[in-house]
């Protein structure tokens, strides 16, 4: 039998790797055998001893191990009862302390087996730290690398751009942006837009931050920008959002093109079109020109014939007047085209109006038109020679498209427009007139040129009809739309406002006005002709006329008239007097004389603002060059007031 230790770290050194269970057997037998032998060895020993003290002399003859009395027997069996309880006691304790070592040790190798898988755990995820720390660290590098090429590229750009917010504060812009506007970034970064650049679009319905905030993805817009010295540039502004991570929108791009130099390219270039486009009209006008005055004086000379002989000229007269308008139409079409004139709108019934243009125009055409105006139809607030000349170009261009001849249908209706109707118009009320052919029809790609200046796809022409019917019209805050199909034909439609007053048939009731008039004139020009004209011709009405060639003289002639207490009743003055003081000068002068005089500006220049606007400056009324007798009778009428039930009429239809 082996050894047995009492110290728990020498047995769990010597029983390592042993059977627990059996090193268990072993160490209660060893306890239960000792505490055995100490009994015995205890009996023998009080034996001994008891013999030695009570019978002397003779130990070791007379050992008496079983010849005990009962006190002693009881004495000595309590005693080994002792022992054994003691070796029993023993066994027990040192078998739990065994137990409590086994479990310990079987605990510590459990353990142990956990601290290597945890530490293998640990050493695997340490790896993966270190992996992800290394990809973290490339990552960063290059998004650092990206955003140094991005803020390269953003300040680099060419185009001033800014990004921001839903606040609509400026959260960063690049150099261009700054330099653009003449502010440093310190002085545009953090503010609101609209006070980094007020422009056009700043608190309406087209600030470019509504339309991406209702889920465009592009807003682009052609406006002005105003640097830090007040100069204005123009730019093109685009913006698109800007969103977060998770898709949201946190905010918007905005980019600024200067199209300054493309601007002066345009205008340089549209000057040198516009050069060779009037050469080329000039041609054809002068041809037309040559035939208008050669019908004109062929007229006057039969008529001078005819009078001399007793003979009426009436007839030869009027044809020489209808020529005369011919003239008048054209000098206005090459006006508008050369000056872009501004419309000089009054109230007029465009029924009437279409029907004379269409006649006029397709006179030995044989072409023919059908008519479909309502009686109730609208008058509209327009200039009529300008409109005359939309009609008349639409017509022509139907009329051409038709070179068999056919049928133009001409039909006008009353709308009032809302912005469910998708058209480019204020809400309102408007006249739609439209004019069908049954022509050979505009291709698909060209419907997007046909108002371009100077594209034409016919052999003759310059290619200008459309596009000054296309400016007329929108100076006139309408617009002008095509429908076509080839081999069907096309639709034309023009949206003109209406009038908004009261109109009174008295139309024919003016040109009826009899030709006799009362009153004092003043009437200003610097062509002697035209002065000896309409001094005569005003003289034979009977009205008493004073013409002068200048300003200055016909503010001395007004001054002397107050003083005589015989004031002039109207004053006609010409807006252009070459070298002398015209029409505007002229009439601030009279109104410091006289604040209620009564003026008329006439010219043959309609794109001066004075002729669009002339109530502003102080006249009463305009006629322009050339015009009939019987017009400035009427409007002197009105004036003066000769006839005050016609002057009451006709108020209605004087712009107010």
């Amino acid at each position: 039998m082996g050894r047995i230790s009492l110290s728990p770290l020498l047995w769990t050194k010597r029983v390592k790797n042993k059977n627990p269970a059996k090193i268990q057997i072993k160490v209660d037998d060893h306890i239960l055998l000792m505490g055995v032998g100490l009994s015995v060895l205890y009996w023998i020993l009080e034996a001994a001893l008891h013999t030695f003290i009570f019978h002397e002399g003779s130990m070791g003859k007379n050992l008496n191990l079983f010849t005990l009395s009962s006190h002693e027997i009881w004495m000595r069996s309590i005693v080994i009862s002792l022992f054994m309880a003691f070796s029993v006691l023993a066994r027990a304790i040192i078998a739990r302390r065994k137990r409590a070592e086994m479990e310990l040790a079987k605990y510590r190798d459990h353990l142990e087996d956990l601290v290597r898988k945890r530490t293998f755990q640990l050493q695997e995820v340490n790896k993966q730290l270190q992996h992800e720390i290394t990809e973290r660290k490339q990552a960063e590098e290059t998004v650092t690398v990206a955003y140094r090429e991005l803020d390269l590229i953003f300040n680099a750009s060419g185009d001033g751009m800014c990004v921001i917010d839903k606040e609509l504060r400026l959260l960063r812009a690049n150099d261009t942006f700054c330099n653009m506007l003449g502010m440093s970034r310190d002085e545009v970064v953090g503010k609101a837009c609209h006070e980094v650049f007020p422009h056009s679009l700043c608190n309406t319905a087209d600030c470019p931050l509504s339309h991406i905030l209702g889920a465009e993805e592009r807003f682009e817009y052609e406006l002005e920008l105003t640097r830090a010295d007040g100069c204005r540039f123009p730019v093109i502004l685009t913006a698109t959002p800007l969103r977060g991570p998770s898709g949201h929108l946190i905010g918007m791009v905005e980019s600024f093109k200067d199209i300054s130099d493309r601007k002066k390219r345009e205008e340089e270039l549209q000057r040198t079109q516009k050069l060779e486009s009037i050469g080329i009209l000039a041609g054809g006008i002068a041809h037309d020109f040559n035939n208008l005055m050669t019908t004109i004086l062929g007229n006057i000379s039969l008529g001078k014939l005819y009078a001399r002989s007793g003979k009426s000229a009436l007839r030869v007269l009027e044809e020489a007047e209808r020529v005369c308008h011919q003239a008048k139409s054209l000098t206005q079409q090459l006006l508008t085209f050369s000056k872009g004139g501004e419309p000089r709108r009054k109230a007029t019934s465009l029924s009437k109006l279409i029907k004379e243009t269409a006649a006029f125009v397709l006179s030995g055409s044989k072409t023919g038109c059908r008519f479909s105006l309502p009686d109730d139809l609208w008058w509209g607030e327009i200039d009529e020679g300008q409109i005359r000349q939309v009609i008349s170009n639409l017509i022509i261009n139907a009329d051409q498209s038709m070179p068999n001849g056919g049928l133009i249908d001409i039909c006008a209706e009353n709308l009032v427009v809302s912005a469910e109707d998708n058209l480019p118009l204020k809400d309102g009320r408007y006249i739609k007139i439209s004019i069908k052919d049954n022509g050979v029809g505009i291709p698909e790609g060209n419907l997007q040129k046909i108002f371009d200046p100077y594209f034409t796809t016919k052999q003759t022409g310059s290619g200008l009809g459309l596009a000054i019917t296309y400016s007329i019209v929108k100076k006139h805050t309408g617009c002008i739309t095509v429908k076509s199909e080839l081999g069907v034909g096309s639709i034309f439609s023009v949206y003109l406002p209406a009038s908004e007053r009261e109109i009174f048939a008295v139309k024919e009731l003016a040109e009826d006005i009899p030709y006799s008039g009362r009153g004092r004139i003043l009437f200003m020009d610097d062509q002697r002709s035209v002065r000896d004209m309409v001094g005569e011709t005003l003289t034979y009405l009977g009205y008493e006329v004073y013409c002068v060639g200048e300003g200055s003289e016909a503010i001395d002639l007004y001054k002397r008239a107050q003083e005589k207490r015989e004031p002039f009743d109207v004053v006609i003055l010409d807006l252009t007097i070459p070298g002398g003081m015209g029409g505007k000068d002229t009439i601030q002068e009279l109104l410091k004389l006289d604040p209620q005089v009564k003026a008329i500006v006439t010219s043959g220049y309609s794109h001066d603002p004075i002729m669009a606007d002339y109530r502003k400056y102080g006249f009463r009324d305009i006629i322009t060059k050339p015009f009939e007798i019987k017009e400035l009778h009427r409007i002197l009428s009105h004036i003066i007031g000769a006839e005050k039930e016609v002057s009451e009429q006709i108020d209605h239809l004087s712009p107010r």
